[in-house]
Parts: C-alpha cells; sequence; structure tokens
C-alpha cells in the first residue's frame, strides 16, 4: 500500500472506528468537502477520533471548536461539562453576561456546579447567585471576565457569593439598600444607622420620616428630645385663667 492510500484489507485504515467507505462516500481517493479523512483519526483535529464524534458524542469531526476535550472559549472547562453538566454556552466564556467567567462560576467540580443559594439555577446562568438582591455584575469587581472576581474580605469566598463580602456584620443589601455604605468596607458597618420609620406621638411631628430612608442616630435624639420637651411643657405649665375659671365652676 502506497502512502496515501488506504488499506484494501482494512475496513477503517485509520482506526477511528469509522469504515473507511464511510470517510470517503464516493470513492475516489480524495478527501472531498463534508468527508472526514479515512487517513487521519481526528480529521479537525480537536481532540477526539472522528468515530468518536460522530457515534458517541454526536458532534461534527470537521469542527474542532466542537470537542469534547476543547474548551474553545477559554472559560476553563472543556466542551464536556458544558454540554453534559453546566448548559452553558460552549462558545462563550460568560454565558449569563455578568463578567465572571463561566469556569470560576462553575467551580472546581464541573460536574457538580455550584448553587450558591440553592435555588435551582446554578451560579453560571444565575445573574445573583448568592440571592442578596445585588446583581452579580456588580459584585464582581470589574468589568473584565478574564479577571477572578473579587474577594473583599479574602475568605476565599467571592464577593459575589457572599452576603456579608466584608465580614463586617452587616449584610450587603443592608449597606447598599438601606445605610448607604460600602458593602465591601468592613470599617463602615454598624455604625448604628436608624432603620425603619420615625413615628412621633400627639404633637410630635414625623414630617420628613419614612420607612424607606436612613437617618443617623443624631437625629433622631433631638426629634426624640423635642417630642419630650413639648410633652413636658404641655404637662407642667400653670393652668391659664381661663382654665381656672372653668375649674372653679364645676
Amino acid at each position: 500500500v502506497d502512502d496515501g492510500e488506504t488499506d484494501p484489507l482494512l475496513r477503517d485504515t485509520d482506526g477511528d472506528q469509522l469504515p473507511d467507505g464511510e470517510e470517503d462516500a464516493n470513492a475516489n481517493g480524495r478527501v472531498d468537502d463534508g468527508e472526514t479523512d479515512p487517513l487521519n483519526p481526528d480529521t479537525d483535529g480537536g481532540g477526539v477520533e472522528d468515530g468518536r464524534e460522530v457515534d458517541d458524542h454526536d458532534t461534527d469531526p470537521l469542527d474542532p471548536l466542537d470537542d469534547w476535550t476543547a474548551d474553545p472559549d477559554g472559560d476553563g472547562l472543556i466542551n464536556r461539562y458544558e454540554f453534559q453538566h453546566t448548559g452553558t454556552d460552549y462558545l462563550n466564556p460568560d454565558t449569563d453576561g455578568d463578567t465572571i467567567s463561566d469556569g470560576d462560576e462553575v467551580g472546581p467540580n464541573p460536574t457538580s456546579p455550584r448553587d450558591t443559594d440553592g435555588d435551582g439555577t446554578i451560579d453560571a446562568l444565575d445573574d445573583d447567585s448568592d440571592g442578596d438582591g445585588l446583581l452579580d455584575r456588580v459584585e464582581a469587581g470589574d468589568d473584565d471576565w478574564r479577571t477572578p472576581p473579587v474577594d473583599s474580605d479574602d475568605d476565599g469566598r467571592a464577593d459575589y457569593r457572599s452576603l456579608d463580602s466584608d465580614n463586617g456584620g452587616v449584610p450587603d443589601r443592608v449597606e447598599v439598600k438601606q445605610h448607604f455604605t460600602d458593602p465591601t468596607d468592613p470599617a463602615d458597618d454598624g455604625v448604628g444607622w436608624f432603620e425603619g420609620p420615625v413615628t412621633g406621638g400627639s404633637g410630635c411631628s414625623s414630617a420628613g420620616a419614612s420607612s424607606s430612608s436612613a437617618r443617623p442616630p443624631l437625629t433622631l435624639v433631638w426629634m426624640l428630645i423635642g417630642c419630650i420637651a413639648l410633652w413636658r411643657h404641655r404637662r407642667l405649665r400653670p393652668p391659664s385663667d381661663a382654665e381656672s375659671d372653668t375649674s372653679s365652676h364645676r
């Protein structure tokens, strides 16, 4: 048998589990468009033999990007895991668009991808992985999926997976939506901000207070002092002449 020719005594010259007659479908001895090479077990050079692609993986033996051992998007996950376990896009390194790579979000065990908040949607497909009301793209740290997500308190759990990113004692949701403090800075946690509505008693106005606003403690103290002073003034002031006359005629 000359070089460049199939072996007439072998059903499968290159041993890729595809018969020569199937690879050279028109039997012209050439590799035409749409045909695999009967002398090359991995025609597309993607890392998986032609026969396995066709019979086992249902992928294209002429497309190196879909081979199970390939990682065409560079997210750290080979196609096998993205096809079988994660459901992520093998051509998109950041399937959910949160600027964190699929590989980072899936975690160290691709056959059991992370679902941080247990909501049934894996982190790589979830725009709020920890369920704290803050989007992953906000907690990622930057807009580049190639960089690892920020871990503000260096506890090994990235901010997008942590309910208290700075480990300061106040949840991220409360810091951002109620206290207006920095969820990545523990120094501003628990500084005594008042939460909830301010309500006054009789004669004490609560104007300006609302359940959605946050007031520092000094403001609250002055409001309470004002209410107490007004109550004491009304309770302790001497009766007017008119009030005395009314009482004497009872």
